[in-house]
């Protein structure tokens, strides 16, 4: 992964921070998305989007949005699509 192990945490604890506060499960938010025919990329960007971290400090540290989804798959435990 290209993302720093310190920027790795921050966005994971920031995430998941996020769905314990709204009482969602990684398999909560799969399984909503599943269920309407969603891809489970679109759940992960979703989420990260929701969870309102500061993405411009990731694409500021020159990752893309490749280098950000391989993260997001890792903290939420997501096969690739």
């Amino acid at each position: 992964m290209r993302i720093s192990p310190e920027q790795f945490q921050r966005l994971s604890d920031h995430v998941l921070s996020f769905l314990s506060k709204e009482g969602l499960s990684e398999d909560d938010v799969t399984e909503h998305y599943h269920a309407r025919g969603l891809s489970l990329m679109r759940a992960r960007w979703d989420t990260l989007h929701a969870s309102k971290f500061p993405t411009a400090t990731l694409y500021n540290a020159g990752l893309s949005d490749s280098h950000i989804d391989t993260a997001l798959r890792k903290i939420l435990s997501h096969p690739a699509p």
